[in-house]
């Protein structure tokens, strides 16, 4: 991605894009949550680069933001960038596979247990 690159919807770009939005914006609003801030919070603390109708359309899947943004706003939350993307594409993963979890047993003891969630 060049300066200026964004992660967002593009013209020929369907729905894996808009969910990944989503996710990221879920990712976000959790990342905020756990510092404890509000959008108006955000705001203040970014010396209002970020305006709280801004953060809520990336935290609602509505908005793409550019990688320079995203990285702030990680930095923000007090989260390195590349673990808040980790997490998304964790959570991705996670819903492409049905969110079922496999746990499987030591070898010789009993079947595979799926759980759902």
């Amino acid at each position: 991605m060049g300066e200026g690159a964004s992660i967002g919807r593009q013209s020929g770009q369907g729905g894996v894009v808009s969910e990944f939005l989503r996710t990221l914006g879920e990712v976000l609003r959790g990342a905020r949550g756990e510092r404890g801030l509000k959008l108006k919070d955000v705001a203040m603390w970014s010396g209002q680069r970020f305006a709280p109708t801004t953060v809520a359309g990336y935290e609602h899947g509505d908005r793409s933001i550019s990688l320079e943004r995203f990285c702030a706003l990680a930095r923000l939350y007090g989260i390195p960038p590349d673990e808040l993307l980790r997490r998304a594409l964790d959570a991705m993963e996670s819903r492409a596979a049905g969110g079922r979890v496999i746990d499987l047993p030591p070898p010789g003891t009993r079947r595979p247990r799926i759980r759902h969630g």
